[in-house]
């Protein structure tokens, strides 16, 4: 029976969940920073610095597509939420003291 279900597994399939995985993982942890909550790990307010903020947009705009701004016709625009979310969290490090 072992065998048989080794054989179903989908080496893609595993990678894609991982991934996803992964990418979850950097948006609980962006939350928890945006919302200004306690690290689930070390209980103390969460703090990221100006490179590991830019790793995460650069692993996000990897892992999540790209929804750039797109003109739909003259009266309706869609933003790109990632900007708008970098530019939030940028916002909040700047009142905190960031850099």
């Amino acid at each position: 029976m072992a065998a048989y279900s080794k054989a179903r597994l989908n080496p893609k399939q595993d990678e894609r969940c991982r991934e996803a995985i992964r990418t979850t993982q950097i948006i609980k942890r962006l939350n928890t920073f945006v919302f200004e909550e306690n690290c689930p790990q070390s209980g103390k307010k969460l703090e990221i610095d100006t490179l590991r903020m830019k790793a995460i947009e650069i692993l996000l705009r990897k892992s999540l597509p790209d929804l750039s701004a797109v003109q739909v016709d003259a009266t309706h625009d869609i933003s790109d939420p990632m900007k708008e979310l970098f530019d939030h969290v940028a916002a909040k490090g700047a009142r905190l003291g960031g850099s």
